[in-house]
């Protein structure tokens, strides 16, 4: 660095403009090295003695994320636990002859359709507590269903079973029992083997079965089916046999919620065992039902247009997998009370109405953009069937609509009215009606 120059006279003059010495400019480099080591991030500083090694650091915080969202989760269970709080999840197990049934002891909070506290007694089905031993003195009735029966929308006093007990006990001048075998998503084969092998133990003095006359008969049939289950098909002879292929798991075409599947079992205890995974599962389920929480009536009916391959139920020449499974399910109802009058026991069938025929909106507008369908069709075949063949039967269809045209009221949905399960008035009425029906017909008598 040239710091003087040479003049005309050649004297040794400074230069104005570098007027600074050696040692101030080493004091400005140093300066602006301290400067420049402040600015840098100390984990980039690996040459600096006593410095943990790049690697090392992120591993460090990694582990350190992990612990901490580990403790937080553990403590949210522990939480869960102690409040007694289990929302969502799964609180069925695997069975050998139904494919599924309820977890005993457990109870969870139900909110993705109607809200209720969901309690499984100790004998595994949704009621109070009660015994396997019918109590002296005691009229015991076994209803059957599917979720309609089990009725997790709504808190279990307001269940059919329960209102229907209710009554009975005010009106009869003996004591009544209404045990509750509703199961969500049974079939009328399954209800066939729940009546077998767990119901008749109990020693009903009588049977209800209600039957969902638009999805039992779909689920019926193996090729119309969406989950893997038992099936009773009739052989050349007529006779029922029993197809328990589903607990083998083989059919890739339905699920894996068979006895035997591993992937069953795992998910089955994660989502019963683990609060978090339940109340994670629920909270999925709210945020995808939020954007049809609300519904007006004018959109009712157009909901519940359903999809095609469903809609043959309503087809009175309907494609071949439809027309196998009526005969499928009358054959299961006819041995079904078979069973019943070799024990002495009578037999009811309860027909629950679809929205299609309930709900006056989607009545209507069925009718207008489906002329070639026949809403009321179903029931009134099944209706046709038992009366041919003396079983007793109730149709809840027709006062139903009498109800809602005459009070306004939706008797089915909540957040959404007239879309989905029975309300509280829908089980209220229901067990109405068949408390009624029972007094008339004095199928009380002990």
């Amino acid at each position: 660095m040239v710091l003087f120059q040479r003049t005309a006279n050649d004297d040794m003059l400074p230069d104005p403009a570098l007027e600074m010495s050696r040692r101030e400019i080493q004091m400005r480099i140093v300066k602006l090295k301290r400067a420049q080591r402040e600015r840098t991030p100390t984990s980039s500083r690996s040459d600096e003695p006593n410095q943990p090694h790049p690697r090392f650091s992120r591993r460090f915080k990694l582990l350190a994320v992990t612990i901490l969202m580990t403790g937080s989760m553990l403590l949210a269970e522990i939480s869960l636990r102690i409040l007694g709080i289990h929302k969502g999840g799964i609180i069925v197990m695997s069975d050998p002859h139904t494919g599924y049934t309820h977890l005993p002891n457990r109870t969870l909070m139900h909110d993705s359709e109607g809200h209720a506290i969901v309690r499984i007694n100790s004998l595994g089905f949704r009621d109070s507590e009660t015994t396997l031993e019918k109590p002296p003195g005691v009229f015991r009735i076994a209803m059957l269903g599917d979720s309609y029966v089990e009725a997790r929308q709504v808190a279990i006093e307001d269940a059919v079973t329960e209102q229907l007990e209710s009554r009975l006990n005010n009106d009869s001048p003996i004591a009544c029992e209404v045990l509750n075998f509703g199961m969500n998503g049974f079939s009328t084969a399954q209800e066939h083997q729940r009546l077998e092998h767990f119901v008749i133990p109990f020693d009903p003095d009588l049977v209800i079965l209600s039957i969902t006359c638009t999805n039992d008969i779909r689920d019926n049939h193996p090729s119309l089916s969406r989950i893997a289950r038992p099936f009773l098909l009739p052989n050349k002879n007529g006779e029922l046999v029993l197809d328990d292929s589903f607990r083998t798991g083989d059919d890739r075409n339905r699920d894996l919620r068979s006895p035997d599947s591993r992937l069953w079992r795992a998910v089955t205890w994660i989502a019963s065992n683990v609060r978090l995974a339940g109340l994670a599962t629920e909270a999925l389920r709210t945020v995808m039902q939020r954007e049809r929480a609300t519904s007006p009536v004018a959109d009712l009916a157009q909901f519940y247009t359903g999809t095609e391959r469903d809609l043959n139920i309503f087809n009175p020449n309907p494609p071949d997998d439809w027309a196998q499974a009526w005969p499928v399910t009358q054959a299961i109802l006819l041995d079904m009370k078979s069973r019943c009058d070799l024990r002495g026991i009578p037999f009811i069938a309860v027909i629950q109405g679809s929205t299609q025929q309930v709900c006056p909106a989607a009545r209507d507008h069925f009718r207008k953009i489906r002329p070639d369908l026949d809403c009321d069709y179903p029931e009134r075949r099944l209706s046709s069937f038992l009366a041919t063949n003396n079983i007793i039967h109730i149709s809840l269809a027709d006062p139903f609509l009498q109800q809602h045209r005459r009070t306004g009221e939706h008797l089915h949905g909540f957040k959404r009215p007239g879309i989905g399960h029975w309300n509280e008035k829908g089980h209220q009425l229901a067990a109405q009606i068949i408390h009624d029906f029972l007094i008339e017909q004095n199928l009380l008598d002990d």
